[in-house]
């Protein structure tokens, strides 16, 4: 089944406001060694870019669901923005090494509020996500239609 569409009928979402938000194996090493966690991580995204949920041009990201070792990691409904500004400043100690560590520079950065979603879907096997170097895909992108959660 589409990962999308199983998302929005498990939270009510409309299809074009649910975002796939994938974490690749060595960001997720880099989570773990520095002690950060994948929540922050998932929920503290670059201003103005493909990743921010809340950009003006496309209605703004109500549920996210995090893929990470091939798999469905969690579901997040997303309640706004809590906080804007440098990630040198509104970040975690933590995740400030992450970033040292991801060797990523200063910039804006929104974290969002969120309320972590039950899901029958947390844990299922991931397929199609097709590119290697795109973590995002949002409604109306071929990599958005192509991902498929498996039973």
């Amino acid at each position: 089944m589409n990962l999308a569409q199983a998302v929005a009928k498990e939270t009510g979402a409309p299809l074009d406001r649910v975002l796939l938000l994938r974490h690749f194996d060595r960001k997720m090493s880099a989570i773990a060694r520095v002690g950060a966690t994948v929540e922050e991580f998932s929920l503290t995204q670059p201003s103005g870019t493909r990743y921010d949920f809340s950009l003006p041009e496309d209605a703004p990201i109500a549920v996210v669901a995090v893929i990470a070792g091939g798999r469905v990691e969690s579901l997040y409904r997303i309640a706004g923005v809590q906080a804007e500004g440098s990630n040198r400043r509104i970040t975690s100690s933590e995740f400030r090494a992450l970033d040292g560590a991801m060797a990523y520079p200063e910039r804006l950065v929104k974290r969002f509020s969120a309320k972590k979603l039950k899901s029958k879907l947390v844990g299922k096997p991931v397929a199609g996500w097709t590119s290697l170097r795109i973590g995002v895909a949002r409604a109306g992108g071929k990599l958005f239609d192509s991902v498929v959660v498996e039973d």
